[in-house]
């Protein structure tokens, strides 16, 4: 797993919106990225190289954290979303 988020951390959650920084990470390491909103401050990037997440859990674990973890007032979404290499879009799950 790796955190995405800006030099700052304030709001960094949009970095996933930056061109083809998704795409870098995803070429780079060489597999689709499951995107977990973490916060208004930061996205979870999950690495999918086949090992068959269970993307029901992924969307109850967002859900539980942002009721019990993430201040209210920041929490971005509860939906999980997924980068695909191949077709080199961003879906949302």
């Amino acid at each position: 797993m790796f955190i995405l988020s800006n030099s700052i951390g304030i709001y960094g959650a949009t970095t996933m919106l930056y061109p083809d920084i998704i795409k870098e990470i995803a070429d780079t390491m060489e597999a689709d990225i499951y995107i977990l909103p973490s916060s208004l401050h930061e996205v979870i990037l999950v690495l999918d190289y086949g090992l068959n997440y269970n993307e029901n859990k992924l969307k109850e674990m967002v859900h539980d954290i942002n009721r019990t973890i993430v201040n209210e007032d920041e929490v971005l979404s509860d939906s999980v979303y997924k980068y695909c290499r191949d077709t080199k879009k961003i879906e949302k799950l």
